[in-house]
């Protein structure tokens, strides 16, 4: 009802709902923050439905029996998401992760990160209603958030409209801590040729996915939880002309879709079978006019995001504690809102010996993949790095992180100068393992020139063998070891 107030509610965000109404178009749900004692107003306005565009692909439902069968159809390993933003459509692409759009997980609302993903896998409202699987955490491309606090900071745009250069970075790599997809998943075809050679070419093609809402042109058979796809066809997409750098958004003015969709694998026909090639980020309007779809391309970055989330996934090491990391821009630091800090540690043969880092003050070294120490306060933090034999250490350095973001920092250990040691079976020496050293000699210390006898890689902390003990009355020699790059 218009004017009507819900009350005693718990600060929290909470997505908003709009009733449908016949011959219009209902708003899309919104995610709006509750304050504690501060009344949190709200205004939407409903807007004529429109005309479908004529010869134009609109959703239609997936046949229930063909869901389930991979042997024939590519539908097995879609499903549905959730979030504070909204719902949205995924498609499993490792056993641990689902490729899925960026404003799932980032709010244009509250611009910040979204509290927690939900994934339904196989969703068929009053067939299949799984248990949601809770994400573990996500990776989307370096800038996005930015990018939309600075999009919608602007005033130029409102939440849910992107711009060209949001469009482009509007991917994430959803990763759980448990097989989401019946322990499958399927493939994708990704390629970095300008234009994309599967989403231009003649291969059929067609998107897949759970609209929730299809009032914009008065469809109200649309069911929320249901799949659809659009029928496949052998048009080609073309590339978006904005100009913006490593432009990979298509548009496919033949088939539309509706809220709710974002994220859905848009399918490529390779070999007979079907094959994610991009993924569905949103319609594209002139003015009020829905005119084409918006497809972001699976490139190697793409493939590098879904490569870094199948590793967190599988080894759980992303953060301090586990979960999610909540991050919230443009607000200081916190217990509530801590900033991240990792380091990258090397060389490879250090890390074998046992290196680590940890803040000044923590009880253990940490030397873990990615491993991520959460900071709660803007004073710039000391790390330390362990002391490990044959090795010289970093320095230690004094660190700034950001509230919300992770700051990745890198550190090298060098290699020492060894030890060489005489015991009962010769010549040997101690150092650095996995490094290599010349072994040099001459007769004289007022010998200017020193001699190579043989090059040796310390295989291990203790002694290493170099030269068995000389015979007796030879001449003095004397040795020493010389660092190899």
């Amino acid at each position: 009802m218009p004017g009507s107030t819900a009350t005693n509610l718990f600060p929290d965000v909470y997505l908003i709902e709009f009733a449908p109404v016949s011959g219009y178009s209902k708003p899309a749900t919104r995610a709006v923050q509750v304050y504690p004692s501060v009344p949190t107003v709200i205004s939407e306005n409903y807007i004529l439905a429109s005309s479908a565009p004529s010869q134009v692909l609109l959703p239609v439902a997936v046949p229930t029996n063909q869901i389930a069968d991979l042997d024939n159809y590519p539908f097995g390993y879609n499903g549905q998401l959730q979030s504070d933003a909204g719902y949205a459509s995924g498609v499993a692409v490792a056993p641990n992760v689902v490729l899925s759009v960026a404003h799932l997980v980032f709010n244009d609302q509250t611009l910040s990160y979204a509290s927690q993903v939900y994934w339904y896998f196989r969703k068929e409202t009053g067939l299949n209603d799984p248990q949601p699987q809770v994400a573990r955490g996500w990776y989307v491309l370096s800038g996005y958030a930015s990018q939309r606090t600075n999009d919608l900071t602007s005033g130029l745009y409102v939440p849910g409209q992107s711009t060209p250069q949001s469009r482009n970075m509007d991917v994430a790599a959803i990763y759980f801590s448990a097989p989401m997809a019946g322990g499958g998943h399927g493939g994708y075809l990704p390629s970095d040729q300008t234009p994309n050679p599967w989403l231009t070419g003649s291969s059929l093609k067609m998107l897949v996915g759970y609209p929730v809402d299809g009032s914009l042109f008065g469809d109200a058979s649309i069911v929320p939880g249901k799949m659809y796809q659009t029928d496949p066809q052998p048009y080609p997409l073309t590339l978006a002309t904005d100009p913006v750098a490593n432009q990979q958004v298509y548009l496919a003015p033949w088939f539309l879709s509706y809220p709710g969709n974002s994220g859905g694998p848009v399918y490529a026909q390779f070999n007979g079978d079907y094959y994610p090639a991009g993924i569905y980020v949103g319609t594209l309007f002139n003015g009020s006019v829905p005119y084409a779809s918006l497809v972001r391309a699976i490139d190697s970055t793409v493939v590098n995001l879904i490569t870094n989330a199948a590793m967190l996934g599988d080894n759980g090491t992303n953060n301090t504690g586990g979960g999610v990391i909540t991050i919230i821009p443009n607000q200081a630091i916190s217990s509530f809102n801590p900033g991240y800090l990792q380091f990258q540690l090397g060389p490879p043969g250090a890390i074998a010996g046992g290196a680590g880092w940890k803040l000044s003050g923590d009880a253990v070294y940490s030397n873990a993949t990615n491993y991520t120490r959460a900071v709660m306060n803007t004073n710039p933090v000391v790390v330390q790095f362990k002391p490990i034999f044959g090795w010289n250490l970093p320095a230690s350095q004094s660190v700034a992180v950001l509230p919300g973001q992770i700051t990745s920092y890198s550190a090298a250990y060098t290699a020492g100068s060894p030890l060489m040691v005489a015991n009962g079976s010769g010549l040997g020496i101690m150092g650095a393992v996995g490094a290599n050293y010349r072994i040099e000699r001459k007769t004289s210390l007022t010998n200017v020139t020193w001699l190579p006898v043989s090059t040796n890689t310390i295989a291990s902390t203790g002694f290493n063998f170099v030269l068995p003990i000389p015979q007796t009355n030879l001449p003095a020699a004397f040795y020493r070891a010389v660092l190899l790059p």
